[in-house]
């Protein structure tokens, strides 16, 4: 919004008055909002113009003080007079070519004074019409060509509002959600688009080349702000869009089979039509498989995740039953819990085989008592639980586990769970 409330505009006159005369406007200034603009709150501003930045240094911190000198510089400029200069310009003929030289020299700072800052003078030299000039000293700067930069997001927001797609409210949610679908990398302040940014884009031109028109979206945005002034039917706008449009379009990309040549194919036939079921990238980085399958033939809701526990592909929602696992090795440690052994335990982790004592009676099964019941292997070969942080509680030593406990008093590092009960000796 650009509209500021009539009695801060009288306020900052007033102060204008009293500080910088000599760029007071004749009248308040009042600035129309952009077309489409939803202006139905007054543009940010200080509380009061007293509120100086100087003023405010000792209660702000230094990225807050910068946030709130912008805020109160662009505030009183807005009402500052305009900044006025005397402009020359001077036309120089050498042989057929004809060179030119403009000058500027600012006359009165204007609104340049609250913001600290202005174009430098470029002060011409007297010249006379149809004098002789000599050439004093001649040469050239070499350029080349450079690919357009990449957006940063204010950059991005600036073009989005060019193209007419988006309003002020919804900005900052585009830009969260190129940021969470992973669709873009923050390098500094530059956005970079990632291989699935990338892919994405790549496969929308080719699917549905027509949606993705920036004009498309801007001329759809044009029309819901009619539906919402009641200049159109929605009923029949939206229902005009999905036949006579949206839904051809998503038939014309299916019969061309665009949608499934995206995405690599696998050698799992799909389980209704038969057809190679396509991988898809997970967005769990760590999960078991960095891809699920899916049906991208016409078969509605075919899709197939990877299941640890039967160790294959499973369909979506459906339940599988996992193989039995063989008891542990009980071991002649007890449960700090019930007293029954613990059981040693082989599983996998990061793709590596290691070791775990829990209680054969199941207390690793209920929350209350997990911690105290299940013991992990540490990198020296003994075993801790997290509850009692010392290493070892049991050493792995030839003939089996044997019963090790340190003699000195479990010891946890700062801030941990630790408590002051020991492992059971059998």
């Amino acid at each position: 919004s650009t509209s500021l409330a009539p009695e801060f505009c009288e306020e900052v006159r007033h102060w204008l008055q009293e500080n910088h005369p000599d760029i007071v406007p004749a009248k308040a200034k009042v600035f129309k909002d952009k077309d489409g603009a939803q202006g139905a709150h007054e543009a940010i501003r200080p509380v009061e113009v007293r509120f100086t930045p100087e003023a405010m240094r000792p209660r702000l911190t230094e990225p807050q003080h910068n946030v709130y000198t912008l805020i109160w510089q662009r505030a009183i400029a807005s009402q500052c007079a305009p900044a006025t200069f005397d402009r020359s310009r001077a036309v120089i003929k050498a042989g057929a070519t004809y060179w030119e030289a403009r000058g500027s020299v600012m006359k009165s700072p204007g609104f340049t004074k609250i913001l600290k800052g202005g174009s430098e003078d470029s002060e011409l030299p007297p010249l006379r019409f149809g004098a002789t000039l000599s050439l004093a000293k001649a040469w050239h700067t070499a350029k080349q060509t450079t690919p357009p930069p990449r957006y940063s997001e204010p950059r991005l927001v600036q073009t989005l509002e060019k193209l007419g797609i988006g309003r002020p409210s919804t900005f900052a949610n585009i830009m969260k959600i190129l940021k969470e679908r992973e669709f873009v990398s923050v390098k500094g302040k530059t956005l970079v688009p990632t291989a699935v940014g990338l892919k994405t884009d790549e496969t929308l031109m080719k699917v549905l080349p027509t949606l993705i028109r920036a004009d498309f979206t801007a001329q759809m945005e044009a029309s819901l702000d009619k539906v919402a002034e009641g200049k159109l039917d929605w009923q029949k706008y939206l229902i005009a869009f999905y036949f006579d449009f949206f839904l051809p379009a998503i038939e014309g990309a299916a019969a061309k089979s665009l949608m499934s040549q995206a995405y690599p194919k696998s050698d799992i036939p799909c389980p209704d039509c038969g057809k190679p079921l396509s991988k898809l990238p997970s967005k769990f980085k760590d999960g078991p498989k960095d891809h699920y399958l899916k049906c991208l033939e016409g078969c509605s809701g075919v899709i197939l995740f990877w299941n640890r526990g039967v160790n294959d592909w499973v369909k979506k929602g459906e339940k599988v039953d996992s193989p039995e696992k063989p008891p542990g090795k009980l071991t002649d440690f007890v449960c700090q819990c019930c007293g029954s052994k613990l059981e040693e335990y082989a599983y996998q982790k990061d793709g590596q085989e290691k070791l775990m004592l829990r209680c054969s009676s199941g207390c690793y099964k209920k929350p209350e008592t997990k911690e105290l019941s299940v013991y992990f292997q540490g990198k020296k070969g003994g075993f801790w639980n997290f509850q009692l942080q010392s290493e070892p509680l049991t050493e792995k030593v030839a003939g089996g586990l044997q019963s090790a406990v340190s003699k000195k008093k479990a010891s946890a590092p700062a801030g941990s769970k630790a408590k002051s009960k020991k492992p059971i000796k059998v």
